[in-house]
């Protein structure tokens, strides 16, 4: 049971509900993505150092590397398992009737850009990287996909979006 000389694995993923994903490797370190209603907590550990994982090193500039690389492992793990921990969710809101319709896009992992089309067609890496809620003034559908480095991760997500068709001008009143 002690002998490193017949490892099976190199590196363990966990996953808990559609709320967490880790991966641990055989480096003892130990990476943790945490999406709780929209929160994202991120958290590194080198447990070799700090077994009772209280040092979070995730912002360490010494383990920026080791954090790429095992972002990188996680990503490819909830992929390689089908899982939908990546796939954005798209929703709307009106903050009153003033105004036109905002969209916000919420993503699951801070590494992935999102790119997002209005026109109907497939985002792709030349669409609009998502960095703000932004509003539409006419009833469209919004696709969304999540990538990393320039390739997708996630399947595509749209979701149609009607407007008032009207605005309410308070200065007619």
């Amino acid at each position: 049971l002690i002998s490193q000389s017949n490892v099976p694995r190199d590196h363990l993923f966990t996953a808990y509900r559609n709320t967490q994903r880790a991966v641990r490797t055989n480096e003892d370190l130990k990476l943790i993505k945490y999406n709780v209603n929209g929160d994202l907590n991120t958290q590194l550990f080198d447990i070799s150092q700090d077994p009772w994982e209280t040092n979070n090193l995730a912002d360490d500039p010494g383990y920026s590397e080791k954090y790429d690389a095992l972002s990188k492992l996680l990503i490819s793990e909830i992929m390689d398992h089908g899982d939908q921990f990546l796939t954005p969710v798209i929703s709307s809101h009106y903050s009153d009737f003033k105004t036109k319709q905002g969209v916000s896009i919420s993503k699951s992992f801070d590494a992935v850009d999102l790119r997002y089309t209005i026109d109907g067609s497939e985002p792709g890496h030349d669409s609009q990287v998502y960095s703000s809620d932004f509003r539409i003034d006419s009833s469209t559908t919004v696709k969304v996909r999540a990538f990393y480095d320039g390739a997708p991760v996630s399947e595509t997500v749209s979701r149609r979006i009607e407007t008032l068709g009207w605005v309410f001008d308070a200065s007619l009143t």
